[in-house]
């Protein structure tokens, strides 16, 4: 009977050693081999002891535990700030685009472009109203004389994209190149001026 009871808490010191494996357990008996001190140190809930008390005919009298403290948890980062990407665009001529958020900056929370204009010339834009995009309509480039290559025309776009959550912003400036349309090609059997 007693070999049973011995196998038993080795089983159950086995078992208690491998749930977690941040958690160490060590056990004590008596010269009777019965269970009287079991520790975990680790774990969820720090430290902890039981300790088991036997009359002299080996009844449990009194079964103690005595728990470690709860660990405190580790707080949530705050959101970080966007970060503006700072992009060059191509776009053809008198053309209507829309330019997403994940193309003007990187954020790990929820953003939103809050501003967003083009320099004189450079065309129209407008915020979206839900502030995930940039509705752009390019300038119309005029067309060259026969046999002239295509015109590109660059413009500065400054913008502001803002977190939702934290409020966080980034400042950042887009470059939209335009390209033009190239200069007629001669008719066959005619040669640029």
């Amino acid at each position: 009977m007693k070999s049973r009871y011995l196998i038993g808490a080795a089983w159950l010191g086995l078992v208690g050693a491998t749930a977690t494996a941040q958690t160490t357990s060590t056990y004590a008996y008596d010269p009777l081999g019965r269970l009287v001190v079991t520790s975990a140190n680790g774990g969820p809930s720090g430290a902890t002891t039981t300790t088991i008390r036997y009359d002299p005919a080996g009844n449990r009298t009194s079964y103690k535990l005595t728990a470690g403290s709860t660990p405190t948890p580790t707080p949530t980062p705050p959101a970080s700030g966007p970060t503006a990407l700072n992009p060059t665009l191509n776009y053809n001529s008198g053309g209507s685009y829309s330019i997403g958020l994940s193309t003007l900056a990187s954020s790990s929370s929820p953003a939103r472009i809050t501003a967003f204009s083009v320099s004189a010339g450079g065309g129209t834009a407008s915020v979206a109203g839900d502030g995930q995009s940039v509705n752009y309509t390019a300038p119309v480039i005029p067309t060259p004389g026969m046999c002239e290559p295509a015109e590109t025309q660059q413009f500065s776009a400054p913008y502001t994209v803002q977190n939702t959550t934290g409020g966080q912003s980034a400042s950042g400036t887009a470059t939209i190149r335009v390209r033009g349309p190239a200069g007629p090609r001669p008719r066959p059997g005619q040669q640029c001026p």
